[in-house]
């Protein structure tokens, strides 16, 4: 969700170092996958310092573990980013090519978002419910373009977001161990490859 001046993906979450004990009597740390939902318990924080998309910004070129409460927050926070820019994308968007990819980012997004929500409720995991301050200045900068400016810019966009949520989403696939999540990110990761597959070749038609 980047590129330009629309980068999708970050959320506020900071992620903070854990430290293991060099000491051999020190008490073992607990699995940075695990959620603890019982009142008052503090979320697991992983090893490394990790973007939105799961790279690990303290060792470029290297793809950091990401935990359950991280992959869902992030998750959600890219999602709607993807439904208010397909919403966006319907209405400035330049060529029907466009405007149909906008569309079916609203459709699939939303049907997606949905799905994490009700994972998070039965979890007791608190989720961010609309955009911050910083992704909601990129939807109003890209409403204010239309037409053929405005596809340029989106598609460029959309093909290097989508080829990075790809990367987060295997991310997710392979490390988070809750069960639910990790089927969240299982089955929608398909669905987040066929947008590139579809995006790209909307680029490819452009040149």
């Amino acid at each position: 969700m980047k590129y330009h001046s629309f980068i999708i993906a970050v959320t506020s979450l900071t992620l903070c170092a854990t430290g293991f004990a060099a000491d051999k009597d020190a008490k073992p740390s607990p699995s940075p996958d695990a959620i603890n939902t019982s009142p008052g318990a503090e979320t697991a924080v992983p090893s490394a310092q990790a973007d939105k998309h799961g790279k690990d910004v303290n060792h470029p070129g290297q793809r950091a573990p990401i935990t359950a409460t991280e992959f869902a927050a992030m998750a959600a926070m890219g999602g709607m980013m993807e439904v208010e820019m397909g919403k966006v994308a319907e209405e400035k968007g330049g060529s029907e090519a466009v405007k149909s990819f906008g569309a079916l980012m609203v459709k699939d997004h939303s049907a997606a978002n949905a799905k994490l929500i009700a994972i998070a409720k039965a979890k007791d995991l608190k989720l961010p419910d609309k955009l911050d301050a910083k992704h909601q200045a990129m939807v109003d900068k890209m409403a204010k373009m239309s037409g053929a400016a405005f596809d340029k810019m989106y598609v460029s966009d959309m093909v290097t977001d989508h080829k990075k949520d790809v990367a987060f989403f295997k991310n997710a696939k392979e490390n988070v161990t809750d069960t639910e999540l990790k089927s969240f990110a299982t089955t929608t990761l398909p669905i987040i490859q066929g947008h590139l597959e579809k995006i790209t070749a909307i680029q490819a038609s452009m040149k």
